[in-house]
């Protein structure tokens, strides 16, 4: 399989986003991704955001069952926020080295991993197999069954990335 076979398969890039955003993703948004009406409203529809600037999340996201997650353009401006002498914030726009660098960081993982880089861009969000209501929570159930099968846990384990997906597949399989 190609690289270009592969990323196709594993990030969907010839699918469309989500029906909430087909018609007009809208324009660039300041403040916190959770804020974006889009996301508000996949939330409400049971849908959990991934957090595409953590790299166990981009794990999560390439390894999920199609059926069962989605994505929308990332209409968010991330900021930092800069302390100033007087004790006041300064909350600033995320300038192009330190999104490269995220980027980098993530899909170097992913490579490592065996998975092929991610698409810039996008929020991933995933559905949970019948009867868990904690993305955080069934993933850590998860990370504790891997490491119980003797597997690191690192995002950057092609082993662990294995687990995952096998895991959450035999999970929607049993509802």
């Amino acid at each position: 399989m190609s690289d270009d076979e592969a990323a196709e398969r594993v990030w969907l890039l010839d699918s469309p986003p989500h029906e909430l955003v087909r018609e007009t993703p809208g324009d660039p948004v300041s403040g916190p991704r959770q804020d974006l009406p889009e996301v508000r409203a996949l939330r409400e529809e049971g849908w959990h955001l991934l957090d595409p600037d953590v790299v166990a999340d981009a794990i999560v996201a390439a390894v999920w069952p199609t059926g069962r997650r989605t994505w929308v353009p990332d209409r968010a401006v991330p900021t930092e926020t800069l302390w100033r002498e007087d004790g006041s914030e300064l909350q600033r726009p995320w300038n192009d080295r330190l999104r490269d660098d995220i980027e980098s960081d993530v899909n170097g993982t992913l490579e490592a991993a065996g998975l092929p880089p991610r698409p810039r861009g996008r929020l991933w969000f995933v559905t949970l197999p019948k009867g868990q209501r904690d993305l955080n929570r069934y993933l850590a159930g998860i990370r504790r069954r891997g490491q119980r099968a003797g597997l690191s846990g690192r995002s950057n384990d092609p082993q662990w990335a294995d687990f995952l997906k096998r895991t959450v597949e035999a999970d929607f399989a049993a509802e």
